[in-house]
């Protein structure tokens, strides 16, 4: 190639600059020289050449060489390695000159080499400048690019690995038996003579299941959990290969939950790997359920609320989506995700809008004579229960259930009361058996903790209805248990287990003949079945016509702070409610304002946000009652409480303590809404502490200074804010104590 003269003396001027530089070749490092030279034609790793032939020569078996420049200048490369194989990615570059292969092996891929050509000893091989194919050349023989396309002998390797684990490919290259291996993290690829044999096996870091996708097409790879690996193995290499693995749960899972354990069913249609619909669901009783869909398939949850609940809203992965009213009723589908290819959690919350009564026959079969021949007391308890059942069902609000369909068989005693979970109050009916002049009605009620609050009224008022009806002339109400402090009688005990509260109910004596003879009429026990469910309805204020009762008077409101923004409201529980309104003012004479509800007569707490620090706040809160009747929900709300005030101010503060020889260092971490920090000290835990910090402090930490050595010390803090000028504290902290070094 002709060159200006120019250019010639340029070049000599380079060569003479470089002999410069070797003459401190002792002093710099080789691979600061190397990085110096003339512009980097290829790479090894991160060091760089000036040439394919220095890469070469500096190559080991199994490394890559790269070429990030042809050059200008053709080159005439030898490769004389034994048992050395060295892959070249010539990065869509044309590589002008020769390249001799006399021992070991060049694989070249990913360009063009112009004239190229190899010469070597005997069976020794050369590579296609595509890097797809290799060829046997015999010593002395030339091959040209033609010739080497004929031979498609070699294949190209890609795999993508994802994070979340590792996959390494191992090979026999030679098909001697000599196993060797490469990790893959991200994307790569490699170039591997045909029939190789190999194996991909993946490593997930902590996932039993995983997705591989080959050539195109889905593999399910299962994890062998014993090794905590998946395999994909082919026996011979004879095409080009592109492994993708995503590292994840071959299924993916639906966490369910609902509030209510008897609210209603939440099920989850999901496929399985064969495409097969599984179903997955929240039974009667339970509150959570897991369902698993596989890498990709379809899911939709359906939600039915139960006969006395409503459904008010769904949560999925935290966000709320409200459930249309005309809806709250029936069955809801949520199906907005057509492909599952991530967990996913749903939260059902159902509401009770009924009053659920469970009752009890008493004894089963013939059972207790009484005075009068022909009197049964499991006979009559029968048919006395079928009609109490008859007559709560004409009102709306009142949904029933019976512990047994048949007279002739009976559960153990704890099984019947346990019948009732879910159920708002249990009622076992019975005639009593004494004396022969004893005939006063009797409620035995639960006195377990969290049920006697409301078995006591509502038992006391059907004992009355049971003297007033039967004209016994008086009343009684028990409560008795075992020495262990749980109930006496089985069927209460089943009840307060599942915390239900619980009434046995005596009607009257059936060993006094004028008792048993009015209980053996069935006009008298129609009459006590029509008194009874009056009774009760009108306790929970329910009528016929769907009409709902306003309930009382909310009790023991207290408003406490709740950090610099926020306050606590908290109230009694109001057996005749099933919910809560609050309200809110700033002054206690003001307007109020509803500023949250609460669902359940149990939930007597709310938190109220977005206050101001060191202002007045002023809260009411009324109960309100409401059923469903005729498919609709109606509510009535009771008079408002009392009003009780509260003024937010700043969390405590935490404090650490670390000590010195005189002095005393105190951290803590900020609290929120908190303009300063007062530190207080003191010699004993219960003595009299002085403050400390004359300034104020407004990030930590404070040290102590001028201290006795070998000296216990305690301290607390407070925080504090400014609020019209003037500061508003929080409480003390934990006291904190720590003696000083010697």
């Amino acid at each position: 190639m002709m060159r200006k003269e120019s250019e010639v003396k340029v070049r000599k001027k380079i060569l003479v600059w470089m002999m410069a530089l070797v003459m401190t070749a002792s002093l710099i490092p080789q691979f600061a020289m190397e990085a110096s030279a003339a512009a980097t034609v290829a790479e090894t790793g991160d060091i760089s050449y000036s040439s394919l032939s220095e890469a070469l020569d500096a190559a080991e078996d199994g490394d890559k060489v790269t070429l990030t420049s042809a050059g200008d200048e053709w080159e005439s490369v030898r490769f004389t390695k034994p048992g050395c194989t060295v892959m070249v990615d010539l990065s869509d570059n044309t590589f002008n000159g020769k390249i001799n292969v006399t021992s070991g092996e060049l694989i070249i891929y990913n360009g063009a080499v112009n004239n190229s050509s190899a010469v070597g000893g005997d069976s020794q091989n050369a590579v296609s400048d595509t890097g797809m194919g290799t060829v046997s050349a015999p010593k002395g023989s030339e091959v040209t690019d033609g010739d080497l396309m004929v031979y498609p002998n070699g294949y190209k390797i890609t795999v993508n690995a994802g994070a979340g684990g590792t996959l390494t490919y191992k090979y026999d290259m030679n098909g001697d038996g000599n196993i060797s291996s490469s990790e893959y993290e991200t994307a790569e690829s490699g170039i591997y003579k045909a029939l190789t044999r190999h194996t991909f096996v993946a490593t997930p870091d902590d996932q039993e299941k995983m997705q591989a996708n080959v050539d195109g097409g889905t593999a399910v790879v299962s994890v062998d959990k014993a090794t905590g690996t998946a395999t994909a193995a082919y026996t011979n290499l004879n095409n080009n290969r592109t492994l993708d693995v995503e590292f994840g749960a071959k299924y993916f899972e639906t966490s369910m939950e609902k509030n209510a354990p008897y609210g209603g069913t939440v099920k989850a249609y999901s496929e399985d790997e064969n495409g097969n619909t599984v179903t997955t669901s929240i039974a009667s009783g339970k509150t959570s359920a897991t369902a698993e869909t596989a890498y990709g398939g379809s899911q939709t949850i359906e939600v039915s609320p139960s006969d006395g609940y409503r459904l008010l809203s769904i949560e999925v992965d935290g966000k709320t989506i409200e459930v249309p009213e005309d809806e709250q009723y029936n069955t809801y589908t949520f199906d907005d995700w057509t492909v599952v290819k991530e967990n996913h959690e749903i939260k059902v919350n159902f509401e009770k809008t009924s009053l659920f009564i469970m009752i009890d026959a008493g004894h089963y079969a013939y059972a207790n004579k009484g005075a009068i021949s022909g009197y049964w007391e499991s006979k009559t308890m029968w048919t006395l229960h079928n009609y109490l059942v008859d007559e709560l069902e004409e009102y709306p609000g009142i949904i029933t259930g019976k512990t047994r369909t048949t007279q002739s068989k009976d559960l153990a005693l704890e099984s019947r009361g346990k019948k009732s979970a879910g159920y708002d109050l249990f009622i076992s009916m019975h005639s009593n058996s004494g004396g022969s002049s004893a005939k006063y009605a009797l409620a035995i009620v639960t006195s377990t903790k969290g049920t006697y609050r409301e078995s006591k009224p509502i038992g006391t008022e059907l004992a009355k209805t049971i003297r007033d009806t039967m004209n016994t002339g008086s009343y009684q109400v028990w409560t008795k248990k075992q020495s262990n402090g749980t109930e006496w009688y089985g069927v209460l005990r089943g009840a307060a287990s599942v915390g239900t509260p619980g009434i046995i109910l005596e009607h009257s004596f059936h060993s006094n003949t004028t008792m048993c003879r009015w209980l053996m009429k069935d006009s008298n026990l129609k009459k006590m079945a029509e008194a009874e469910a009056e009774t009760i309805a009108d306790f929970y204020g329910l009528e016929k016509d769907g009409t709902v009762a306003t309930p009382k008077k909310v009790t023991g409101v207290d408003a406490v702070p709740n950090g610099p923004v926020s306050a606590i409201v908290k109230w009694d529980k109001s057996d005749s409610a099933t919910g809560y309104r609050i309200y809110r003012s700033t002054s206690k004479t003001g307007s109020y304002t509803k500023v949250g509800t609460v669902s359940g007569k149990s939930n007597t707490s709310f938190t109220d946000t977005g206050l101001e620090t060191g202002k007045y706040y002023y809260y009411k809160v009324s109960a309100v009652r409401s059923y469903t009747s005729g498919g609709k929900t109606k509510t009535v709300e009771g008079v408002k409480s009392s009003q009780d005030v509260v003024k937010p101010r700043p969390k405590k503060p935490t404090i650490v303590l670390s000590a010195g020889n005189t002095t005393m260092t105190v951290s803590w971490s900020a609290v929120d809404g908190a303009d300063g920090y007062e530190i207080y000290m003191s010699r004993s835990k219960n003595g009299t502490y002085s403050k400390v910090t004359d300034e104020n402090i407004e990030f930590g930490p404070y040290i102590a200074t001028g201290l006795k050595s070998n000296t216990t010390y305690y301290f607390k803090a407070r925080a504090y804010t400014y609020v019209d000028g003037k500061k508003v504290y929080s409480n003390y902290s934990s006291v904190a104590s720590k003696k000083t070094s010697k």
